[in-house]
């Protein structure tokens, strides 16, 4: 270890023993700061995120255009010496719009979240749980967000998005989102496989923090901060490679603490910059917990209720007594499960500035959810990764085409020696004569042979431009255009479904980020509403509806009593009700058709030519046609003709009045309305 870092440590040591272990104390080497400081080491060096380091921003370059898709390995040396040398440096910028096709589409594919109840949950509780979902992304423009997460990714090759809460006011919450690049701003596990992270030990959220700004967030801990800085300044200079103590911490899962090159340990602290790196050390840890297995009922019970009716977790004592009752058919069981803990840290200097969870109801996962476009092994990609070498070889050929076109195109004169005055030809745009001498040669002009070269340069750039939808699958008929003249419709549906599915595996991946944000997001609202309040959300019709939240005097009805009541709230057209949030239980689903206002204009088309071809159908027409306003969310007025057509088109039952039974055995539903023939 190199003597200056082991005199900070050795500082730091004796401050945190002096210290004791309260607010402001630094964590010694044998500590969660140690492991975080080795994590994100382990995955800094990792090939996984060195790699996506050196080609994301490349990638980026080559979505945006210009000199950045002159770039390879991260460097535009190429482009930048041409430029220098007043040569033509040209960017064809055809990526773009194979990215942009990919987000138009999934801009148009767009899925609303639903709540599903659990096992006998109430329905109607889970709908205005998937009103309250939709009201709380629109809050957030969590649709927009999600858009921009999948443009990113599909550009660099993931990208991460952050759910949180914030609690300025004391009372009342407010759910907050961050976009996360990777690589650069947040880090995971390399090794984990699965995609929702589950099995990764941590997850790293980091930025630089100017230090004044830290120290009035922190102000219980500024000066140890202040110290503990000042004590490693000279550590974080030295040019030799260091390594942290080989102390084995508590965890159980570091093996051992890699080598820590001076690169990485110089991302901790700048002291020019004023900054020093802080980082929000998510990882995971076992606890046990106690239930109590029914194998009658086939059921585990996870807790008991208290004398007020709200839920217990089991201890071992607990469990061991309700398994007692009925040693036959219950058992004590013990498990362990993963929970997820947060720490701030600020690894230069050892220090834990918080720690615990905050999100006390969704400690089972990580509040980052990334969004991956594809993974093979090591690498981390997204679609620009494999044009990158058929645009930059386009641009190179056609620029190197036009320098020559611009240095041997121009015509130059020649003339037989003696033949003319030369400042005769000076001149390239005179109309007045030249005088020849006498059985001299008159000036001529030299026509290089270049025709051959330039268009070898340039079928060459078309061939790399060809290419390109190829490699992505997404062929020109995809995005707009056809090639080789006219198609027929068959053919161009074709290889629309060709690049369609193709393409279904960056979308299925999007899809998979959607339903895991919602997730979180439902976990959100529990957390911060747990207040009564009236909200005002919005229906699937598009009609407001007024919902109370957390009603203390419903909580304990019996589930009997409960129903009874809310229907006749109903009846009394009241608002409806969410009784308890936060012990709601639901399942977090995707809409099977997408939301936006293009593909329902589409389905409805398709309705409406099946009722016109399908005469069986012309009766229930007047149904079908109420049914269909309801859909057209953009229709004027849309609520009072819904209302109208309620009126005149309300079904009755017709006792006796023939026809064959319904399978119930009710009579069967006739639907002449309002002043329509019997």
């Amino acid at each position: 270890m190199a003597d200056p870092e082991l005199a900070a440590l050795q500082a730091l040591q004796a401050l945190s023993s002096a210290q004791g272990s309260t607010g402001g104390a630094l964590e010694t080497t044998d500590t969660l700061a140690v492991r975080a400081r080795a994590d994100f080491a382990e995955a800094w060096n990792h090939p996984l995120w060195k790699k996506f380091r050196t080609l994301a921003p490349e990638d980026r370059g080559y979505y945006v255009g210009g000199l950045g898709q002159w770039s390879v390995d991260g460097s535009t040396a190429d482009a930048e010496a041409l430029q220098n040398a007043g040569r033509p440096v040209l960017s064809f910028n055809h990526v773009q719009r194979f990215i942009d096709l990919l987000v138009g589409y999934e801009a148009q594919n767009r899925y609303d979240p639903h709540a599903l109840p659990q096992g006998q949950d109430d329905p109607e509780d889970a709908e205005t749980w998937s009103w309250l979902l939709k009201f709380y992304a629109d809050q957030l423009e969590l649709q927009d967000a999600l858009a921009d997460q999948f443009e990113d990714g599909l550009i660099e090759g993931c990208h991460g998005l952050q759910l949180g809460v914030e609690w300025d006011d004391p009372l009342h919450g407010t759910i907050t989102k961050s976009l996360l690049h990777g690589g650069t701003e947040v880090l995971w596990d390399p090794y984990a496989k699965e995609y929702d992270l589950s099995d990764a030990r941590y997850c790293i959220v980091f930025k630089h923090a100017f230090i004044p700004t830290l120290l009035a967030e922190y102000p219980d801990d500024a000066a140890a901060i202040q110290t503990a800085l000042g004590q490693v300044s000279g550590a974080f200079e030295t040019k030799e490679t260091t390594v942290t103590l080989p102390t084995p911490d508590g965890y159980g899962s570091v093996r051992g603490h890699p080598i820590l090159d001076t690169e990485v340990e110089k991302l901790f602290y700048d002291r020019g910059r004023r900054t020093v790196l802080v980082m929000e050390y998510w990882y995971q840890r076992l606890e046990s917990e106690w239930v109590v297995v029914d194998y009658a009922a086939s059921r585990v019970i996870e807790a008991q209720e208290n004398a007020a009716g709200d839920p217990v977790p089991f201890t071992k004592a607990t469990a061991d007594a309700v398994a007692a009752a009925d040693p036959t058919k219950l058992e004590a069981y013990e498990r362990r499960v993963r929970v997820i803990d947060l720490a701030v840290i600020l690894p230069a200097t050892y220090h834990v500035l918080e720690e615990g969870n905050p999100h006390d109801n969704d400690r089972r996962a990580y509040p980052i959810v990334p969004f991956v476009a594809r993974r093979k092994g090591d690498d981390m990609y997204g679609l620009v990764r494999n044009l990158k070498d058929p645009q930059r070889l386009e641009n190179k050929r056609i620029s190197q085409a036009m320098e020559i076109l611009g240095k041997l195109a121009s015509l130059r004169q020649w003339y037989e020696e003696g033949s003319v005055d030369a400042r005769h030809l000076a001149d390239a745009h005179s109309t007045a004569p030249i005088p020849v001498k006498r059985g001299m040669q008159p000036p001529g002009y030299l026509h290089p042979p270049i025709a051959d070269l330039i268009a070898v340069l340039t079928n060459m750039g078309r061939l790399m431009e060809a290419l390109m939808p190829q490699i992505t699958g997404l062929n020109p008929s995809l995005i707009g255009y056809q090639e080789g003249g006219a198609e027929s419709g068959i053919a161009l549906a074709r290889k629309i479904g060709q690049g369609q599915v193709i393409s279904a595996g960056f979308f299925a991946r999007a899809r998979r980020t959607r339903k895991l944000v919602y997730q979180r997001l439902a976990r959100r609202i529990q957390q911060v509403m747990t207040r009564e309040e009236y909200v005002r959300l919005t229906n699937d019709l598009g009609e407001p509806v007024l919902v109370r939240v957390n009603p203390t005097e419903f909580r304990k009805l019996p589930e009997d009593q409960w129903k009874t009541r809310r229907a006749e709230m109903r009846a009394a057209q009241q608002p409806r009700v969410l009784r308890d949030l936060s012990k709601l239980k639901y399942d977090i689903a995707l809409s099977d058709t997408p939301s936006t206002a293009t593909v329902r204009d589409g389905l409805l088309l398709k309705l409406m030519d099946l009722l016109r071809s399908a005469p069986m159908l012309i009766e229930a027409a007047p149904v079908v046609l109420e049914i269909l306003v309801e859909l057209m969310a953009d229709l004027p007025r849309r609520h009072e003709i819904i209302a109208q057509l309620k009126a005149t088109t309300q079904p009755t039952l017709q006792a006796g009045a023939g026809g064959a039974p319904s399978p119930s055995g009710a009579p069967p539903l006739s639907l002449t309305g309002a002043g329509a023939q019997p």
